[in-house]
């Protein structure tokens, strides 16, 4: 997200959409979650850059003093918020949420206040929510995705070496390579625990089950 967008403050009593105007130097609110009177936080969001779009997931009801399984949806572009037909699978907050590269996937790894260990994939093309069959080593709220462009790179310069250079004989400029690099890549989510270990997977092993249904 541009950091010209803050949802809320430090206070977890707000239910407010700022930002930041660059002529006033002040933040402006913009929108009020009327529906949250006592405010919500421990919310996951995902920017789109695509879209130019913003995903607010679930999130914790002050009022209630329960989760809630709403999932609202902001445009950059118009600065309006809306509340989507789709749900979360449950009423979660306090957990981790990732986009893969593509804008395809977002990943929603565990629930620090339910302690679970499950790993939950909302399709953005299908709009479908599906679970992973890999489980997390442990409750977290706290995860990152990295592409490792090393390993990316090595593998489509081998593959094209081996498969089109070395078979066919034939010349391929590097800067070709490197567009088929761009369409190719291989991500990691790294977990980590307060104070404790730190795991990392690749995402195609997350996301397996969903690759073989394609």
């Amino acid at each position: 997200i541009e950091s010209r967008i803050r949802l809320g403050d430090p206070n977890p009593e707000s239910n407010y959409h700022q930002i930041w105007n660059d002529d006033t130097k002040e933040l402006e609110i913009i929108h009020t979650f009327n529906e949250f009177p006592d405010g919500f936080d421990r919310f996951g969001i995902i920017h789109i850059p695509s879209k130019k779009e913003v995903l607010l997931l679930g999130g914790y009801n002050h009022e209630t003093g329960y989760g809630v399984d709403s999932i609202y949806k902001y445009s950059v572009r118009t600065k309006i918020w809306k509340l989507m037909d789709i749900k979360l699978p449950g009423k979660m907050h306090g957990f981790a949420s990732l986009i893969t590269k593509d804008e395809r996937y977002v990943i929603m790894l565990g629930e620090y206040y339910e302690d679970t260990k499950q790993i939950i994939i909302l399709d953005l093309m299908k709009m479908e929510f599906s679970e992973s069959k890999v489980e997390l080593p442990f409750v977290i709220c706290r995860a990152i995705i990295i592409e490792d462009k090393d390993e990316n790179n090595l593998l489509v310069h081998g593959f094209i070496r081996r498969e089109v250079i070395t078979k066919y004989n034939m010349h391929i400029p590097l800067s070709l390579i490197g567009t088929v690099g761009k369409y190719h890549c291989i991500e990691y989510i790294h977990i980590l625990h307060y104070g404790g270990p730190h795991y990392k997977i690749n995402v195609k092993r997350i996301l397996k089950e969903e690759d073989e249904t394609e």
